[in-house]
Protein backbone atom coordinates (compact mmCIF):
# COMPACT_ATOMS: atom_id res chain seq x y z
CA UNK A 1 0.00 0.00 0.00
CA UNK A 2 3.06 2.39 0.86
CA UNK A 3 4.53 1.63 -2.32
CA UNK A 4 1.99 2.27 -4.30
CA UNK A 5 1.22 5.55 -2.40
CA UNK A 6 4.70 6.62 -3.63
CA UNK A 7 4.50 5.37 -6.92
CA UNK A 8 1.82 7.67 -7.69
CA UNK A 9 3.37 10.50 -6.28
CA UNK A 10 1.94 10.12 -2.81
CA UNK A 11 4.69 11.26 0.08
CA UNK A 12 3.85 8.70 3.37
CA UNK A 13 3.64 8.75 6.78
CA UNK A 14 3.99 5.76 9.26
CA UNK A 15 2.56 4.84 12.39
CA UNK A 16 5.41 2.84 13.57
CA UNK A 17 6.55 1.17 16.97
CA UNK A 18 4.31 2.86 19.65
CA UNK A 19 3.86 -0.55 21.59
CA UNK A 20 7.12 -2.76 20.40
CA UNK A 21 9.68 -3.05 17.85
CA UNK A 22 6.61 -3.57 15.73
CA UNK A 23 9.28 -3.29 12.31
CA UNK A 24 7.43 -0.12 11.54
CA UNK A 25 10.46 2.02 12.02
CA UNK A 26 12.46 0.00 10.12
CA UNK A 27 9.97 0.75 6.92
CA UNK A 28 9.51 3.97 6.86
CA UNK A 29 13.45 4.09 6.16
CA UNK A 30 12.96 1.94 3.86
CA UNK A 31 10.44 3.77 2.28
CA UNK A 32 11.76 7.00 2.70
CA UNK A 33 8.94 7.98 4.86
CA UNK A 34 8.07 12.07 4.84
CA UNK A 35 7.65 10.98 8.77
CA UNK A 36 7.23 8.33 11.27
CA UNK A 37 5.16 8.70 14.29
CA UNK A 38 5.23 7.47 18.12
CA UNK A 39 8.17 5.56 18.00
CA UNK A 40 8.24 4.79 21.77
CA UNK A 41 10.44 1.75 21.39
CA UNK A 42 13.34 2.55 18.63
CA UNK A 43 16.57 0.70 19.18
CA UNK A 44 19.66 2.17 17.89
CA UNK A 45 19.73 0.23 14.42
CA UNK A 46 16.23 1.62 13.97
CA UNK A 47 17.50 5.34 15.48
CA UNK A 48 20.20 5.10 12.69
CA UNK A 49 18.07 4.26 9.67
CA UNK A 50 15.56 6.37 10.21
CA UNK A 51 18.11 9.17 10.59
CA UNK A 52 20.09 8.14 7.46
CA UNK A 53 16.48 8.38 5.19
CA UNK A 54 16.15 11.43 6.77
CA UNK A 55 12.66 10.81 8.60
CA UNK A 56 11.21 13.11 10.57
CA UNK A 57 10.59 11.74 14.22
CA UNK A 58 6.94 12.52 15.33
CA UNK A 59 7.00 12.13 18.81
CA UNK A 60 3.53 12.05 20.90
CA UNK A 61 4.41 12.82 24.35
CA UNK A 62 0.46 13.62 25.86
CA UNK A 63 -0.45 10.01 24.55
CA UNK A 64 2.59 8.40 26.31
CA UNK A 65 1.28 10.65 29.98
CA UNK A 66 -2.28 9.58 29.18
CA UNK A 67 -1.74 5.68 28.44
CA UNK A 68 0.91 5.13 31.15
CA UNK A 69 2.24 2.30 30.10
CA UNK A 70 4.45 2.80 27.26
CA UNK A 71 7.78 4.45 27.58
CA UNK A 72 8.46 7.80 25.87
CA UNK A 73 10.47 7.96 22.80
CA UNK A 74 14.84 8.19 22.86
CA UNK A 75 14.28 11.18 21.88
CA UNK A 76 18.38 12.34 23.15
CA UNK A 77 19.37 9.42 20.75
CA UNK A 78 17.38 10.31 18.03
CA UNK A 79 18.67 14.11 18.25
CA UNK A 80 22.30 12.47 18.68
CA UNK A 81 21.74 10.41 15.49
CA UNK A 82 20.78 13.88 13.13
CA UNK A 83 17.07 13.41 12.95
CA UNK A 84 15.04 15.98 13.24
CA UNK A 85 12.06 15.80 16.05
CA UNK A 86 8.02 17.37 15.56
CA UNK A 87 6.56 17.44 18.79
CA UNK A 88 2.54 17.10 18.45
CA UNK A 89 -0.32 16.87 20.46
CA UNK A 90 -2.10 13.27 19.05
CA UNK A 91 -5.52 14.47 19.97
CA UNK A 92 -7.68 12.02 20.03
CA UNK A 93 -10.30 10.48 21.87
CA UNK A 94 -8.79 7.14 22.82
CA UNK A 95 -5.29 7.99 24.06
CA UNK A 96 -4.47 11.99 23.98
CA UNK A 97 -7.48 14.32 24.01
CA UNK A 98 -5.93 17.46 24.36
CA UNK A 99 -5.32 20.13 21.99
CA UNK A 100 -2.35 21.72 24.78
CA UNK A 101 0.99 21.93 22.36
CA UNK A 102 2.31 24.03 25.51
CA UNK A 103 1.60 20.92 27.67
CA UNK A 104 3.62 18.66 24.97
CA UNK A 105 6.23 20.78 25.23
CA UNK A 106 6.74 20.75 28.95
CA UNK A 107 6.51 16.68 28.68
CA UNK A 108 8.76 16.62 25.98
CA UNK A 109 11.21 18.54 27.67
CA UNK A 110 10.99 16.33 31.11
CA UNK A 111 10.70 12.96 29.96
CA UNK A 112 12.58 13.61 26.50
CA UNK A 113 15.32 15.83 27.68
CA UNK A 114 14.68 18.02 24.65
CA UNK A 115 16.29 21.54 25.03
CA UNK A 116 14.13 24.76 24.63
CA UNK A 117 15.86 25.13 21.25
CA UNK A 118 15.03 21.70 19.98
CA UNK A 119 11.49 22.38 21.36
CA UNK A 120 11.19 25.81 18.81
CA UNK A 121 12.13 24.19 16.22
CA UNK A 122 10.12 20.79 16.49
CA UNK A 123 6.72 22.74 16.73
CA UNK A 124 8.36 25.15 13.79
CA UNK A 125 10.47 24.38 11.02
CA UNK A 126 10.40 20.58 12.37
CA UNK A 127 7.01 20.08 12.26
CA UNK A 128 6.45 21.94 8.84
CA UNK A 129 8.83 18.79 7.03
CA UNK A 130 6.67 16.60 8.46
CA UNK A 131 3.78 17.72 6.92
CA UNK A 132 5.48 17.81 3.96
CA UNK A 133 5.05 22.00 3.97
CA UNK A 134 8.72 23.24 4.72
CA UNK A 135 8.99 25.71 2.08
CA UNK A 136 5.74 27.53 2.77
CA UNK A 137 5.49 27.52 6.41
CA UNK A 138 7.54 26.69 9.62
CA UNK A 139 9.84 29.55 9.80
CA UNK A 140 10.24 33.52 8.79
CA UNK A 141 11.97 33.96 5.02
CA UNK A 142 10.66 35.70 2.32
CA UNK A 143 8.35 33.63 0.07
CA UNK A 144 7.16 31.66 2.84
CA UNK A 145 3.07 32.38 3.98
CA UNK A 146 3.69 34.20 7.15
CA UNK A 147 1.71 32.26 9.51
CA UNK A 148 3.20 33.61 12.82
CA UNK A 149 1.97 33.21 16.47
CA UNK A 150 3.33 36.26 18.88
CA UNK A 151 3.45 34.91 22.44
CA UNK A 152 3.58 37.30 25.99
CA UNK A 153 6.59 35.49 27.35
CA UNK A 154 10.24 36.80 28.69
CA UNK A 155 12.27 33.61 27.12
CA UNK A 156 12.21 30.56 24.83
CA UNK A 157 12.88 28.71 27.82
CA UNK A 158 9.11 29.97 28.92
CA UNK A 159 7.43 27.74 26.37
CA UNK A 160 8.06 24.39 28.51
CA UNK A 161 7.82 25.90 31.77
CA UNK A 162 4.17 27.73 31.79
CA UNK A 163 2.45 23.99 30.81
CA UNK A 164 -0.99 23.45 29.56
CA UNK A 165 -2.56 26.85 28.83
CA UNK A 166 -0.21 29.46 27.01
CA UNK A 167 -2.77 31.98 24.91
CA UNK A 168 -1.04 33.94 22.10
CA UNK A 169 -0.71 37.84 22.00
CA UNK A 170 -1.55 37.87 18.26
CA UNK A 171 -2.10 35.00 15.60
CA UNK A 172 -0.78 35.81 11.92
CA UNK A 173 -2.26 33.65 8.94
CA UNK A 174 -0.66 34.53 5.63
CA UNK A 175 0.62 37.53 7.24
CA UNK A 176 -2.62 39.32 8.30
CA UNK A 177 -3.80 39.62 12.25
CA UNK A 178 -6.40 36.83 12.50
CA UNK A 179 -6.64 37.10 16.31
CA UNK A 180 -5.01 39.87 19.17
CA UNK A 181 -5.99 38.45 23.02
CA UNK A 182 -7.48 40.63 24.90
CA UNK A 183 -4.97 41.01 27.95
CA UNK A 184 -1.66 43.03 27.18
CA UNK A 185 -0.54 42.41 29.98
CA UNK A 186 2.44 39.99 30.49
CA UNK A 187 1.71 36.11 31.71
CA UNK A 188 5.19 36.35 33.95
Amino acid sequence: FLSAAKDIGLSITVHANQFGNSGGALLAAELQARSADHLEYLNDQEIQALSDANVVGVVLPACVFYMGTIPYPPVRSMIESGMRIAVATDMNPGTSMTESIPFCLTAAAIYCRMTPEELFWSVTLDAARAIGRASEVGSLEPGKFADITLWRIPNLESLSYHFGRMEPATVFIGGEVIFTGNDASRQY
